[in-house]
């Protein structure tokens, strides 16, 4: 299953939905966070949030989605669940990979989300439009901030690391960047992960194509 010991009373989850376009290829639901929100306001995101008391993860990425964007938990079918990343607040964050209708409409929760928009999930392995930024994470260690322009808007930070590895498991190869800096020091944001808390590592996730 998707859910291990926690790695802090402070989780997370996010759904990464997907479904085929009209061209037959996979696409990725995105959404811009409502501009009156606290934190991150107006920036992409995947629909999600933290989890409840108790809650495994696939409930709440499930539970935030339907909140968010309107999508029934009976119309997402779970994939895979991946190891979690690390969010600059500490918070353990984990992808739910799941397939969704072609046809889902989404409703946007105005409290929440501004908007939702498709992204051929394949172009997160590719350099067009792609930029980075190398920044240090904690004392000796490094990691590499990831940014591209997708749909006419900024795609950064977790939500785009996500999305990388997202795609590199579903098509079979690595993206054309380098995901970590170069030196001593340089790591990925799932390896420090797995390297403070080893009782989240997990199998890789069967094949979603």
């Amino acid at each position: 299953g998707g859910d291990t010991a926690p790695l802090s009373s402070r989780r997370a989850s996010v759904l990464v939905p997907l479904s085929r376009g009209p061209d037959g290829g996979v696409q990725v639901l995105l959404c811009t966070r409502a501009s009156g929100l606290s934190t991150h306001a107006g920036e992409v995101c995947l629909p999600g949030g933290k989890n409840d008391e108790g809650e495994g993860d696939v409930d709440a990425a499930t539970r935030e989605a339907s909140e968010e964007v309107g999508l029934s938990p009976g119309d997402a079918s779970v994939l895979a669940s991946l190891p979690p990343f690390l969010s600059k607040g500490h918070v353990s964050v984990r992808p739910v990979v799941a397939a969704i209708p072609d046809d889902f409409e989404p409703v946007p929760n105005p409290e929440e989300v501004d908007r939702c928009f498709r992204v051929p999930l394949e172009s997160f392995l590719t350099k067009e439009g792609y930029s980075f930024r190398d920044w240090e994470f904690t004392r000796g260690k490094r990691i590499r901030v990831h940014r591209f322009e997708r749909g006419g808007h900024d795609v950064w930070g977790l939500t785009a690391v996500m999305l990388v590895r997202v795609a590199e498991i579903a098509y079979g190869r690595q993206a054309e960047f380098a995901m970590s800096p170069p030196g001593p020091g340089g790591t990925d944001i799932q390896s420090i992960v797995s390297e403070e808390h080893p009782s989240a590592n997990m199998e890789p996730p069967r094949s979603m194509m």
